[in-house]
């Protein structure tokens, strides 16, 4: 017998799932620094992944040497592993600010427009909603031009739905990835997907249209003889069903079901 979970809203977050999109956002970032830092130097220009930001040097010199680069390292916090785009900002404002590299000039670069909004977003608030934010957006094309709140950053809706949908595609990938090793390490998901089932999961209707409820045997017979023979004429050849006629109880707790095979 398969077992079906219905899982509510917050059910990742109860369990430790790190499915929030404030934390898509801050291991993004993270990914960002770890690609970058190496050995106390940057290796710089970076391109992501998903081509939504680029660090770059920008200086008057012909090449930046090692010993440059190591003035650029990023000094990471030994009680801290994850990073956010505030952590990125304040990191290349100190950069910028040093006075033996002033005529180096670090920027990050947003390619994606959206992903920009985002990540400025996640500097003012915990809290994110990927869609909330783009429906503010969408919206705001319907104001006059001199109304709008994002004039210039988008030129059509078009655009927006390009940058949404790389973003959405980037989200998806990271949960995949953390649902699958969550969900793999999680003991209290693992006890609710393969738990032996208690008479407390098992639940009868009392209608009187439920087979199981009718009181004369040939009735009952005869009743479900014509679900199999409506259900006939949608099998394949060769194919056969597995009839649940009992659940018997096992002990306290244990439900052992008791089945036909036709």
């Amino acid at each position: 017998m398969n077992r079906i979970i219905l899982i509510g809203n917050g059910f990742d977050v109860a369990h430790g799932l790190e499915t929030k999109y404030s934390q898509f956002m801050e291991a993004y970032w993270t990914n960002i620094l770890n690609n970058i830092s190496s050995q106390g130097i940057l290796k710089l220009p970076y391109q992501d992944e998903f081509e939504f930001v680029q660090l770059k040097l920008y200086e008057k010199e012909e090449e930046i040497s090692t010993e440059t680069l190591r003035l650029f390292s990023f000094t990471r916090d030994p009680q801290k592993d994850i990073y956010s785009y505030n952590d990125v900002k304040e990191s290349v404002k100190s950069w910028n600010t040093k006075e033996s590299i002033s005529n180096i000039e670090c920027k990050i670069i947003f390619k994606n427009k959206f992903f920009e909004h985002l990540s400025e977003k996640t500097c003012l608030t915990s809290w994110l909603d990927i869609e909330n934010e783009y429906y503010a957006i969408l919206k705001d094309f319907l104001k006059k031009p001199e109304d709008r709140l994002y004039k210039g950053k988008w030129a059509s809706v078009k655009d927006l739905n390009d940058e949404f949908g790389q973003v959405k595609n980037a989200l998806e990938q990271y949960l995949t990835k953390a649902c699958k090793q969550g969900v793999e390490q999680k003991e209290s998901i693992q006890k609710i997907l393969s738990s032996a089932i208690s008479y407390r999961d098992v639940s009868y209707s009392k209608s009187k249209d439920d087979l199981g409820n009718i009181d004369d045997y040939e009735l009952f017979l005869d009743k479900t003889c014509s679900v199999y023979e409506k259900l006939y004429k949608f099998m394949r050849s060769g194919a056969y069903i597995v009839v649940i006629v009992k659940n018997v109880k096992k002990g306290f707790e244990e439900i052992v079901i008791h089945c036909w095979g036709i």
